[in-house]
């Protein structure tokens, strides 16, 4: 490789990143692929076409395609490293719908508590990420959660704690990884977004010790998020230290 191709090539990365930092408003740019390390809370819960229509944030109500998996899914994630640094975020995902290139999961509602990672969510994946305030209280394996708007609306409230009853007691820091998964497995980890005239196609990989919990308390503002109140929860499940891997987008003209 000449010298001369090495100067080319860094005068066009830092070009490249100019560029984008002036289209995001100089927030910096962090291009996919994204290692990310944490731990989070997540609900597994029953759903179905019509409640989602009602309730699941849906980009696009009329035409959105129907969902043909009714586990839905919420998430209280703590990122503690990611290349935009620490942030906190709440998501919900319906369940698998019916696009044109197959039954994937789509996340239809989430908010952040960084203006950062708002902005490289939005352009490396489509995700349709708001800026929020969160504050957390930990006490023991119990956790507190208050999200409120930039402006001090409250949008949701949460308790989380570790399932201490038999036998879940048993089954607490389980080593899981999905690299294990068989390849119709791993397909289930496939995401697409619909995010202002494109679709994004993307995956993720993950590994965590798993522990069971349960969510004790929750409440959400209308029109703020998805009640999960209204959805019959199936599982709860603590991750520590866990390790994601969300691959870069295949984007495309919708």
């Amino acid at each position: 490789m000449t010298p001369y191709f090495l100067m080319c090539s860094q005068y066009a990365y830092l070009l490249m990143f100019v560029v984008c930092s002036q289209a995001l408003g100089g927030t910096e740019f962090y291009p996919a692929s994204w290692v990310l390390q944490g731990d989070a809370w997540v609900v597994i819960m029953d759903s179905n076409d019509t409640i989602e229509r009602q309730d699941g944030f849906l980009p696009t109500q009329a035409t959105w395609p129907t969902i043909v998996d009714y586990l839905g899914l919420f998430m209280l994630v703590h990122y503690r490293g990611s290349p935009v640094g620490a942030y906190d975020e709440i998501l919900f995902s319906p369940g698998k719908c019916a696009f044109p290139e197959g039954d994937f999961s789509s996340i239809t509602k989430i908010y952040v508590s960084t203006m950062t990672s708002v902005v490289n969510g939005q352009n490396n994946w489509g995700i349709p990420k708001e800026q929020a305030l969160f504050v957390t209280d930990r006490k023991h394996h119990t956790e507190i959660t208050h999200v409120t708007g930039m402006d001090g609306t409250p949008i949701a409230e949460m308790k989380f704690s570790l399932n201490e009853q038999f036998p879940w007691y048993l089954f607490q820091n389980l080593y899981f990884t999905s690299v294990v998964l068989p390849g119709f497995l791993r397909k289930q980890l496939m995401i697409i977004q619909h995010w202002q005239g494109k679709s994004y196609q993307f995956s993720f990989q993950n590994a965590a010790h798993i522990s069971v919990g349960q969510l004790d308390q929750f409440s959400a503002r209308e029109g703020a998020f998805p009640d999960v109140n209204k959805r019959r929860i199936r599982l709860v499940l603590k991750l520590s230290d866990f390790r994601f891997s969300f691959t870069r987008a295949l984007i495309k003209p919708l």
